[in-house]
């Protein structure tokens, strides 16, 4: 690797490490090949080649880290998607729950009667999730709470989900009876079914906790692919297979439930210029990202397809 100002790599690895660094000079490592020039792969499935220990020529330490700070940039677009979008489904969730009982988290008469169940000797999915919301109640410093626990008064549900982290709220919904989460979905769109919305918050809380723990995002790859529901929209946009367990996926679908909280969002717009500044860098390739090298055609179809 190519140190053009040694003080400052010193700096930067003191301040970041060597270990998390290493996760972004990873693409800057030479691709093995067998002796035919025939890349060699990890294995017959994934396609992901393998990486000798050696960089190509001419790599340059600045690079790196202008990639780790790209990351970051976009782990904060990420997380301004991220915020609204809990804040969102909380309220939802508060308004359409809170109408059958202010402390409907309490009863499991709302609950699917699957995850009621005790399995080998063990506590039910319910009773785990009442343990955990108690403790986020316990613990918690916010007025409302203290107020609700200083007068000795129950605390309803629009005010419990202000303690809720997003893990938290959406395994609350996953565990909803379906007549319950159908109307949740269907504040958000008429088409949208619960599992889609199941499948989404469990793929978005992944990527919570990993901008909210600092993981790099940009080239993660999911164990899962993203559900896509029959909405104009996703028909619109004609996402690709690849994007499904990739970074474009996760924008297609932050994208869809920013805007419909409001339509005036400029969240698309500082997605697209991070990408166009980073795309202009020769060492960059955006596919790990699920898009093309098209990529905004893709993002214009996003902007459009909510117009």
């Amino acid at each position: 690797m190519v140190f053009s100002d040694l003080h400052y790599a010193q700096k930067k690895l003191a301040e970041v490490s060597y270990y998390r660094l290493s996760g972004f000079w990873y693409i800057f490592r030479e691709i093995a090949k067998d002796s035919n020039g025939n890349i060699i792969y990890h294995s017959s499935n994934n396609k992901i080649p393998k990486r000798l220990d050696r960089f190509i020529p001419n790599t340059e330490f600045k690079n790196v880290f202008d990639l780790y700070l790209f990351d970051k940039t976009l782990r904060l677009l990420m997380l301004d998607a991220l915020e609204r979008i809990e804040v969102f489904i909380r309220s939802l969730i508060a308004y359409e729950m809170g109408k059958s009982d202010p402390l409907v988290y309490k009863e499991d008469k709302y609950i699917d009667s699957k995850f009621l169940l005790n399995s080998n000797n063990t506590t039910s999915a319910w009773d785990r999730w009442v343990s955990d919301n108690q403790n986020h109640i316990d613990r918690s410093y916010e007025d409302c709470i203290i107020w609700h626990h200083n007068l000795n008064r129950e605390i309803p549900i629009w005010v419990v989900t202000e303690v809720w982290d997003f893990g938290l709220m959406s395994r609350y919904f996953s565990m909803l009876r379906r007549k319950y989460k159908n109307k949740i979905c269907g504040r958000i769109d008429r088409n949208l079914t619960p599992d889609i919305l199941n499948n989404w918050l469990r793929e978005l809380n992944i990527l919570r906790n990993r901008c909210a723990h600092h993981t790099r995002i940009w080239n993660q790859v999911s164990h899962t692919c993203l559900s896509i529901p029959q909405i104009d929209y996703f028909k619109k946009i004609s996402l690709q297979r690849q994007s499904l367990n990739r970074m474009s996926g996760n924008i297609a679908i932050l994208w869809f439930l920013v805007n419909k909280m409001g339509s005036s969002s400029t969240w698309l717009d500082r997605i697209s210029e991070l990408l166009k500044s980073q795309t202009e860098k020769s060492y960059f390739s955006i596919k790990p990202m699920g898009f093309t090298d098209n990529w905004q055609e893709e993002i214009l179809r996003f902007k459009n397809a909510v117009l």
